[in-house]
């Protein structure tokens, strides 16, 4: 299977430094529009896709990538990174389950997954700003209840098994007993 990038909603000077990284590289890059969403991901890798015309369906940009190792995406962002690019994509890879996914469902699923980790991480940065909080100053019901909530969050986060639901009536629980 070939190495190859594709990207979904990028601006022409960041076009631009990619082409120059993956040609550098040897991965080849295909651009993605709102014409392919309907495609499975294994048709976009059978064609070399190339327009980026209209990318309006998402807002967000997204890199899709195959057959690439750590090391060269490690490789690829640092590059990325050096030509001062703004390019800042949700990225996934190729893998045996989502080929047969169209784009669109593909988009779809990994964007609710981005969506839920980055409350995971707003839940992690609650709990980090109440560990710091001096209880002492709440009164004996109040102090209760905040080290429940952070036990709470603190356990739900260590599963790693967590719905949006979860996160957000945890969140909500420690930013109303910390007065925000």
């Amino acid at each position: 299977m070939k190495k190859a990038i594709y990207c979904y909603n990028i601006d022409d000077v960041d076009q631009h430094i990619l082409e120059t990284i993956t040609a550098a590289m040897e991965i080849e890059l295909g651009l993605l529009d709102d014409g392919m969403l309907k495609m499975t991901v294994d048709e976009i890798l059978r064609q070399q896709p190339s327009s980026n015309q209209d990318c309006t369906h998402f807002t967000l940009s997204f890199m899709l990538m195959n057959e690439l190792s750590d090391e060269e995406m490690k490789q690829l962002l640092k590059a990325g990174e050096e030509a001062h690019w703004h390019f800042d994509p949700i990225k996934m890879f190729v893998t045996e389950h989502n080929r047969q996914w169209t784009l669109e469902t593909l988009f779809c699923e990994v964007r609710k997954e981005h969506q839920l980790f980055a409350k995971a991480e707003k839940l992690a940065e609650v709990l980090r700003r109440a560990n710091q909080l001096d209880l002492k100053s709440f009164s004996d019901e109040q102090a209760e209840s905040m080290n429940i909530a952070m036990m709470k969050g603190y356990m739900l986060l260590k599963s790693g098994q967590f719905e949006e639901a979860q996160l957000d009536q945890t969140l909500n629980e420690l930013t109303s007993l910390m007065g925000e």
